[in-house]
């Protein structure tokens, strides 16, 4: 693995970067126009360099290895992570530069998953990243918090260690993070109030968690932009976090596999899908095309010669606008809702999925801002982790009717809340 700045290319990311504001404001023509000329460019290539995919195109009727259009890439069966996972190498092209970076899955719902990286991959994540602080307002000069994740969530012992990852700036606008290192929350306020970034980006929950422990020992602190992101995120959640860090919310959406695949709108109608770097399906479970626009996102990525994912299953659930431009003056389609993983919904007594996102609307509206962890244990029973493990025994009633309106009948039993930093917080699982 090589670091990033040894990949990217100025002139490149350039191109890439002009490309992308143009399209911003080019017709659904010209848009498909753009991406069915980069969905032939990266088939052939795959046809060419990776045996897997030679073999299934041959299967799927695309023995020249062209795939066109849209119409065309529907042949292709869908893909899930799971067969990723057990394809392995197999997917990869063989005549790309070992010179690659590397992502992984945080696992938190999974087996995770490494994937590699081409230069062509980071020139379009980069690119869609500065379409985005542009449209915000955001300059070179302004001061940046990205909070991400490396390795294992662990116990440093050291408080001193923390600070430094945490206050560590590894240039002049950015100063990057590791949450995953429990000791240390008295310096990370610390150095938040003494950086005084302009935009702060992490986990929703991380944000809750940090937010609060300013207000708790009355600490000004105010940020202009905050861009909540790797979590659904709730109606709830995000007036809490407006509240605060007294900024404007822009949510992001990604995922390691891709990169960043949406961006809030400026005018904050919803998420703007970057399609003219990936091409974006919403499918039903069995598979067919969704007539409501609401179902589950399935990605191609057209930029990745390293390794090339033709319509990936994400497993988000989304609903998809019906406007075809926005007041923002963008083509690009319009996500008005993540109501995070399938699997993720509850399962009810008609044997119905309720998504995580409704179900987290519901439970945040009774808990308000304390920190939570619903399981469906099995069909009708659940375990609701809180701090402490404890709860109001009024509140508990009330979040037991609103289980049994969405559900049915269920038992519910409160157990304590294990704080899991430096991950990804899953609020509602179901193992059924």
């Amino acid at each position: 693995m090589v670091a990033l700045s040894m990949l990217a290319n100025p002139i490149e990311i350039l191109s890439a970067y002009r490309s992308a504001n143009y399209n911003f404001k080019a017709s659904p023509q010209q848009l498909e126009q753009n991406t069915n000329k980069a969905l032939s460019q990266i088939s052939v290539f795959a046809n060419t360099n990776s045996k897997y995919y030679r073999s299934l195109f041959n299967t799927c009727g695309l023995s020249q290895g062209v795939i066109k259009n849209s119409t065309e890439l529907a042949k292709l069966p869908v893909l899930s992570r799971k067969e990723v996972v057990e394809l392995g190498e197999q997917l990869m092209c063989t005549s790309v530069s070992d010179d690659l970076a590397w992502k992984q899955t945080s696992g938190t719902s999974g087996t995770p998953l490494r994937i590699p990286w081409s230069k062509e991959q980071l020139n379009a994540v980069i690119a869609v990243r500065l379409r985005f602080s542009s449209q915000m307002g955001l300059m070179p000069w302004h001061s940046i918090v990205w909070v991400h994740y490396k390795g294992k969530p662990r116990d440093t012992g050291s408080s001193e260690e923390f600070y430094e990852a945490y206050g560590k700036k590894f240039s002049p606008s950015i100063m990057w993070t590791n949450p995953s290192k429990l000791p240390g929350f008295g310096k990370r306020v610390s150095s938040l109030a003494e950086f005084k970034p302009h935009l702060l980006a992490s986990w929703p929950s991380d944000l809750l968690r940090v937010g609060q422990i300013f207000e708790e020992q009355r600490r000004p602190i105010s940020v202009k932009l905050v861009r909540p992101m790797g979590e659904a995120l709730t109606k709830q959640r995000r007036t809490q976090l407006a509240n605060l860090w007294h900024g404007e919310i822009f949510e992001a959406y990604g995922t390691s596999e891709f990169g960043l695949m949406a961006n809030e709108c400026v005018d904050h109608h919803g998420l703007h899908l970057n399609s003219d770097f990936f091409i974006f399906e919403v499918l039903y479970k069995d598979g067919a095309t969704s007539t409501t626009g609401e179902g589950e996102l399935v990605v191609t990525n057209l930029y990745n010669r390293a390794l090339p994912l033709f319509r990936y299953n994400t497993r988000d659930l989304v609903v998809l606008s019906t406007q075809e431009r926005c007041s923002c003056g963008t083509y690009l389609p319009l996500v008005t809702a993540f109501r995070g993983r399938f699997q993720d919904g509850l399962l009810s007594r008609q044997g119905r999925r309720v998504s995580a996102g409704r179900v987290m609307e519901a439970i945040e509206s009774l808990l308000g801002n304390m920190e939570y962890q619903l399981t469906q244990v099995s069909s009708n029973e659940f375990t609701l982790a809180v701090p402490n493990g404890r709860i109001d025994e009024g509140l508990l009633e009330e979040i037991g009717s609103l289980l049994n309106d969405l559900v049915g009948d269920n038992n519910l039993r409160v157990i304590e809340l294990i704080e899991q930093v430096g991950q990804k917080q899953r609020r509602v699982i179901s193992n059924v």
